[in-house]
């Protein structure tokens, strides 16, 4: 199953994208733009897209 997980580099966020991705899910990680935790995410196989979640225009393109 391909999910979305939002505030992918928060504490919970990290979790849940790293329970996803060992469970066999296709996970896209959204991240703050402006963002120093990336590498929380490096160890995990995920599409990481930087989309502020007020930019309207940009979360429709990331849930498409």
């Amino acid at each position: 199953m391909r999910v979305l997980v939002t505030g992918a580099t928060g504490l919970i966020g990290a979790n849940v994208v790293k329970r996803l991705v060992e469970t066999g899910h296709d996970v896209r990680a959204q991240v703050r733009p402006d963002t120093d935790r990336l590498e929380k995410l490096r160890p995990f196989d995920t599409e990481v897209c930087a989309v502020d979640l007020r930019d309207r225009e940009g979360l429709a393109a990331l849930v498409r």
